[in-house]
């Protein structure tokens, strides 16, 4: 009997993370039926039904790479093709593939394929074919994850999590480089006897590197407080909001949490069938970065869940 009713769940969960792979790949078709025109992160969610706040995760996940970097693989992959059997000049196929200056494209064609855009042409030309291993699977192969739950070491686990009243200082630019709102934030909390045993440390990721300029990623360096607390600019007190969290502890550099996140995102909620909440991540850092090695640092992801 239990046999029987693991087997079942075991099923299910399949079907379920079979449901988000065709939901993928429903946007993946239509990107590929659009590559000449501008499409948008809220475009290719809507292809797929999902909310577009969390789809860029949901896609690096089950897709292994991120959106951006999907769409530059493809239009570079198509360029081949124009490169070797098309007679459009150079610069042509550059600015078809989204390049406005013929060096950007020269760099990041070699980059893809180990030879210039017109090595290739002379290559194909003499040969009569493009060189092997220039293009792997094809872009229509079917979507593949580069990584998993199981070898990143993550166990996710559902939790029914209360609002978190906290002090914050909002850092602005790319997220590695969020140390200046650590440091006010500490400057100020510490003096007033506020980091204690109990002290959540907690950092609120907004945006997705890959869609926004980096000059305009937000990120707010938080710290739980009671409630008798007050601030002053450029401290603030916000409430991170509770409710359905999906939660898993990342242990390792933080530079790893990009993986962890897509894992989280595009293999969990494709097993488990729930739908992410349009609201940002949580991180809470579990340990100091300041006295623990990279490879130790342990941080828990929190992903905001629609009700069932």
């Amino acid at each position: 009997m239990l046999y029987t009713a693991a087997k079942g769940n075991s099923i299910m969960q399949e079907h379920a993370h079979e449901t988000y792979r065709m939901r993928i790949m429903r946007a993946i078709l239509w990107l590929e039926e659009h590559m000449n025109e501008a499409v948008s992160l809220d475009d290719m969610a809507a292809q797929a039904h999902f909310s577009p706040y969390h789809f860029h995760r949901i896609f690096r996940g089950v897709a292994g790479e991120s959106v951006m970097a999907y769409i530059r693989r493809l239009r570079l992959e198509k360029a081949v093709h124009r490169l070797a059997y098309g007679s459009a000049s150079v610069t042509d196929i550059a600015f078809d593939a989204g390049y406005e200056a013929h060096e950007a494209f020269s760099r990041a064609f070699r980059a893809q394929f180990g030879m210039s855009p017109s090595a290739l042409r002379r290559h194909v030309r003499k040969a009569g074919m493009i060189p092997a291993g220039v293009l792997g699977e094809s872009a229509m192969t079917k979507v593949v994850a580069g990584f998993t739950l199981e070898s990143l070491g993550l166990e996710p686990e559902v939790k029914v999590l209360a609002p978190v009243r906290v002090a914050f200082v909002r850092h602005t630019g790319p997220y590695a480089q969020c140390e200046a709102a650590w440091k006010t934030l500490c400057d100020w909390a510490f003096p007033q006897g506020l980091v204690m045993a109990q002290t959540q440390f907690m950092g609120i990721c907004y945006d997705d590197p890959e869609v926004t300029a980096p000059d305009k990623i937000r990120y707010d360096a938080c710290i739980s407080v009671p409630d008798n607390v007050q601030a002053e600019h450029p401290v603030a007190i916000r409430e991170v909001e509770g409710g359905e969290y999906v939660c898993a502890v990342w242990k390792g550099p933080y530079t790893g949490l990009t993986n962890a996140y897509a894992a989280l995102c595009g293999q969990w909620g494709g097993r488990s069938g729930r739908e992410f909440r349009a609201a940002p991540s949580v991180e809470v850092y579990l340990n100091d970065c300041t006295s623990t090695p990279e490879q130790e640092l342990l941080t828990e992801i929190r992903m905001p869940l629609m009700p069932r």
